[in-house]
């Protein structure tokens, strides 16, 4: 009887191990360690690089054109159009996560004339990297909450 119970308990700890797994592996999957590496070295490889309105890359960028080109290099496709376009598509699929829920290599979109015109990718809690045109330039900057509407993460069907 008591080799019973302790098989029971067993049995049950490894359902449960199981299960967790299960869930894990069946949702929205986060992304990968290697993706949100492969976006962080992308984006803090232009650091420095000269901002153009409308350039993509690969040494001149604006600021969605750095987003889509360092998800590019990651193996992960958004849109190549404007900050407004990016954030609709990811957030049309499911991408949206809250601001304190942000990672490295999750997009960050700002507005500031109602509409989404501006984006950064996170590079930990306090660090972004954006080309910004004020600067002329891709900068690693303070992350501050101000005209934040909305943060996106690299979803599973993009890459």
């Amino acid at each position: 009887m008591k080799k019973m119970k302790k098989m029971v308990a067993v049995l049950t700890c490894v359902c449960f191990v199981v299960s967790l797994f299960t869930i894990s592996v069946n949702a929205a999957v986060p992304p990968s360690v290697q993706i949100i590496m492969d976006i962080s070295q992308a984006a803090s490889s232009k650091i420095g690089c000269y901002y153009s309105w409308g350039a993509k890359g690969p040494n001149e960028f604006d600021c969605s054109g750095l987003a889509y080109w360092c998800y590019k290099a990651a193996g992960v496709t958004i849109p190549v159009g404007t900050a407004y376009t990016q954030q609709g598509t990811l957030a049309n699929n499911g991408c949206v996560v809250s601001a304190v829920s942000r990672r490295v290599g999750y997009l960050i979109f700002y507005s500031y004339n109602a509409t989404y015109d501006h984006v950064s990718i996170c590079q930990g809690e306090t660090s972004i990297i954006h080309a910004s045109s004020s600067k002329g330039k891709v900068v690693s900057a303070t992350y501050s909450s101000s005209g934040v509407a909305s943060v996106c993460r690299p979803c599973n069907w993009f890459y």
